[in-house]
């Protein structure tokens, strides 16, 4: 062997001298056996305790601890549990080997859940012990615990809701149906197994373009999933939901998991559709109607203008007034059924937009450029809403053209802006007004002037109208779930304050 192998070998024979020798040093031993975080002990064949480490004497007080080598520590504990403790010796020194998990109350005050292993060996004079370790276990049980009792409490909240629900882990692709939304969906297949890719074929294709893209909102910007949608039945037939969901995102920022519901809503959806059906046919018929009860009206008007015509060299005064009036009338009356046709109709919220107050109020106010002795001035920044704009349009018109026509002053001032620090019950977003110098109103009519065809002047003192101007922008200001109210007192002028609460 040459020099170079010889210098080679020398030290793993010398690492291996060191390692028996370590192996047999006392010290080396004990510093090992009490840094184990493990219960670690031996007993002898009278079941005895002959070694303990750190962290098993730690559990006893220190007024016991003398108590522990060379007893059993069976004396500790009343005799079922004792009897327990020691059967397990027993068997590993019989079979060599036992393995228990128990629950272990111990003198200093803890309770231990431990998993246990013995085994048996005998030492260099034949003699027989066990060497036992012992894991604390006891967060990892209780842990088990809770997961088992939220599990067990989710099954319930899942079996008693009244709506179906749904989990997709996006990581390992698993689906998960209640027994609720299966039987929604007609699922009778004790089989089948759930997925993205079936709740996906399932939406209506009408409705798949919109479902893809609040879902893709919902992952990638996380935006509310919240939408109506059609779903197929296992028979064929859609039923109409309402799907929710939400999902839990890494610390990366991408999806790990969905959940969520879905409500049947077809009950529902029947029920709109009957009544839009209803109100397409009162509106067929509202317009048939207006049309028939003006034709009549219509032919009144043009009878009095060919008497009037055909007579009017010997027409007496007090015939020409009453003439007058029967023409008067007959117009009163088909503004009154043109009132009544637009009460009838309904606000559409599909129809709202963000509406540009003052522009809206600007092309408004051109509407009375010709007003005699009218001055309109609005506001600057008057915020932007979420509104119908035919409706905001025909809330300002009709505030402006009483506030002109229920004026007597010399020169008419109206002023349109926005109020700031409103208190009022249920008032949220921004609050406008109209406000002039005109005659003024009652307290005590504060309510009543919104009430359809509700007068407080004559058709003498003011001009002609049927009163149904205010109930208009009650109507219109209500589907917007706003309000409208005024102060004013008479002789002082009124100031109308109305809003729309709608998010954009």
């Amino acid at each position: 062997m040459d020099d170079s192998v010889a210098k080679q070998d020398r030290p793993r024979a010398n690492a291996s001298d060191m390692h028996r020798n370590l192996m047999k040093t006392p010290a080396f031993i004990e510093t090992i056996f009490n840094c184990l975080p493990d219960l670690v002990f031996a007993k002898d064949s009278e079941l005895r305790i002959v070694m303990a480490n750190d962290a098993l004497m730690s559990l006893y007080p220190e007024s016991m601890q003398d108590r522990i080598i060379g007893y059993t520590t069976a004396e500790e504990y009343d005799e079922e549990e004792a009897r327990s403790f020691l059967e397990q010796d027993r068997i590993a020194f019989r079979d060599g080997a036992a393995t228990t998990i128990e629950s272990v109350d111990f003198p200093s005050g803890e309770r231990k859940t431990l998993f246990t292993q013995k085994i048996r060996f005998e030492d260099q004079n034949g003699e027989a012990f066990i060497a036992g370790v012992a894991r604390d276990i006891t967060e990892i049980v209780s842990n088990q615990a809770a997961l088992k009792e939220s599990e067990e409490r989710y099954g319930l909240a899942v079996n008693g809701s009244s709506v179906g629900i749904w989990d997709w882990d996006q990581r390992t692709g698993d689906s998960f149906y209640s027994a609720l939304l299966r039987s929604m969906l007609g699922i009778v297949d004790p089989d089948f197994i759930p997925s993205l890719a079936d709740f996906n074929a399932r939406v209506h294709a009408d409705d798949q373009k919109h479902f893809r893209a609040r879902l893709a909102a919902h992952l990638h910007k996380r935006e509310p999933f919240d939408l109506e949608c059609r779903l197929k039945r296992d028979s064929g037939a859609y039923l109409w939901t309402h799907v929710r969901g939400q999902a839990e995102w890494d610390e990366t920022g991408n999806a790990t998991r969905m959940a969520g519901s879905v409500d049947d809503i077809s009950d529902r959806k029947r029920a709109e559709e009957a009544l839009q059906r209803s109100h397409e046919q009162l509106d067929q018929y509202a317009h048939i109607a207006s049309h028939d009860l003006k034709e009549p009206l219509r032919a009144i008007c043009n009878h009095v203008q060919l008497l009037r015509e055909d007579l009017e060299e010997s027409l007496e005064p007090e015939a020409r007034q009453r003439l007058n009036r029967v023409e008067e009338l007959t117009r009163s009356m088909t503004q009154m059924i043109t009132d009544m046709l637009q009460s009838s109709r309904d606000i559409n919220s599909e129809h709202y937009e963000l509406v540009d107050m003052n522009a809206e109020a600007a092309a408004v106010i051109e509407m009375f450029a010709d007003s005699a002795n009218t001055t309109i001035e609005i506001a600057k920044n008057l915020a932007t809403v979420h509104a119908d704009p035919v409706g905001v349009r025909q809330v300002l018109h009709n505030l402006i053209s009483n506030a002109i026509a229920y004026n007597d002053s010399d020169l008419k001032y109206i002023e349109i802006g926005q109020a700031h620090d409103v208190a009022r019950t249920g008032v949220s977003g921004p609050v406008f007004f109209v406000r002039d110098n005109g005659i003024g109103i009652a307290p005590r009519f504060h309510q009543a002037i919104f009430r359809m065809f509700k007068r407080l002047n004559t058709k003498d003192q003011y001009r002609s109208g049927t009163g149904a101007g205010l109930a208009f922008v009650h109507k219109i200001i209500s589907h917007h779930g706003g309000d409208v109210w005024v102060e004013s007192e008479m002789g002082h002028g009124s100031t109308f304050y109305f809003c729309f609460n709608t998010a954009s």
